[in-house]
């Protein structure tokens, strides 16, 4: 994820999220990659997230924080992993 192309970055976080690892650090890399310059790497970070699963306390905080994401793809993505993640909730 730290990768000078930011295609490679984005495709990094999607792999992530498709292979499904569950790890903390796994977590973390993909909370920082919501910072990326790059809109399609936090995109897919966002993404990623919301397939492997919101395992950290702090992710739904980070997540909140990227619906002001200047970009608008970016922001549907996020959008649609918290409402994901809240009918996930109801559903207890």
């Amino acid at each position: 994820m730290q990768d000078l192309d930011p295609e490679v970055r984005a495709s990094a976080a999607f792999a992530l999220g498709k292979v499904g690892i569950d790890s903390e650090d796994v977590a973390f890399a993909l909370i920082s990659a919501l910072e990326d310059p790059d809109w399609s790497t936090r995109g897919s970070a966002a993404g990623a997230l919301g397939k492997i699963g919101i395992r950290l306390e702090d992710t739904v905080t980070v997540l909140i924080q990227a619906l002001q994401d200047p970009d608008l793809w970016v922001r549907g993505i996020v959008a649609e992993v918290l409402e994901k993640y809240t009918r996930g909730i109801g559903s207890n």
